[in-house]
Parts: structure tokens; sequence; C-alpha cells
């Protein structure tokens, strides 16, 4: 009787680290979608600063103009002409966010410090950020949504999800 309950101890333990497995990994791409549009949408929200800043532009205008096009074509580009492993893309698209995020306070503090407008420097500045945005996201989105096409249907549209509700 022992010998019969062992293995099924061993399948439950075995289902057990499966469906532990399966939750960090869906938790991963929730992450990774949330991350795709989080600088984009830092951006698109700070817009009336941004005008504020910059009087007589309309900055969400001047970010979508910045940002859509190139983010477009490089994922064009890259799905049809794909060099660059997956997870380098990644990694690396969420480094360049990341550091770009944080560049973007001290070009507003060096530049536009305590006056009440900014210089075109900092606009072009500002601008070329958001670009730069624009080129990460486009490399980002098609690794991650190809990386999860490989896995159940659940984990795409899990980072779909993400980061459509947040756009």
């Amino acid at each position: 009787m022992a010998h019969n309950t062992l293995p099924s101890q061993w399948l439950t333990a075995v289902q057990a680290q499966k469906e532990q497995h399966t939750k960090a990994a869906y938790c991963c791409y929730f992450l990774l979608g949330s991350g795709i549009l989080a600088p984009w949408n830092a951006f698109i929200t700070a817009a009336d600063y941004f005008e504020a800043v910059f009087p007589g532009r309309h900055m969400d205008r001047l970010f979508t103009i910045a940002y859509l096009p190139v983010c477009l074509f490089l994922l064009g580009v890259l799905i049809n002409y794909n060099t660059i492993p997956v997870r380098p893309r990644i990694l690396s698209s969420f480094a360049g966010f990341t550091a770009i995020m944080a560049v973007v306070p001290g070009i507003d503090w060096v530049l536009v410090g305590d006056s009440s407008t900014g210089s075109n420097t900092a606009l072009l500045l500002m601008l070329l950020a958001v670009v730069l945005v624009g080129v990460l996201d486009g490399m980002s989105q098609g690794a991650i949504f190809g990386d999860a096409s490989v896995l159940p249907p659940h984990y795409t549209h899990v980072s779909f999800w993400c980061s459509q509700t947040k756009a």
C-alpha cells in the first residue's frame, strides 16, 4: 500500500513545483508587458508640464511624431531582418529605458532649472530622449511578444494586455 502512495506524493510535489514556475513566468511576462510602455507613458502624461516649460509647443504631438515612426520602423525592420537574439534585445531595451528616464530629470534640472521656460536645446534633448525610447520600445516589443509566442497563449495575452491597457 505504501508503494502506491509514494508515486502519487511525488507527482503532487512535481505538479506543485510546475505551478510555481508557471506563476513566476506569468508574473515575469506581466511585468515585461507593463514595462514596455512605461517610459512612453511617463512622457505623454507629463505633456502638460512640458507645454508649460516650452510654451507654444504642442508637446503631445511632438512626442508622438518623435516616438511612433521610429518605433514602428524599427519594429518592422526587426520583424523582417532579425539578427539580434531575444534576450539581449529585452535586457538592453530595459537598461536603456532606465538610463533615459534617469537622465530626463537631469536635463530638466540643468537646462531649465528655476526659469519658467526651457531653451531650444532642452527641447531637442527631450525629443531625442523620446526618439530613443521609441527605438528601445521597437526593439523590446517584438522580442517580448516573440518570446511569449512559443509559450501557451495566456503568456502572450498577459504581456499584450498589460502593454496595451497602459496606452
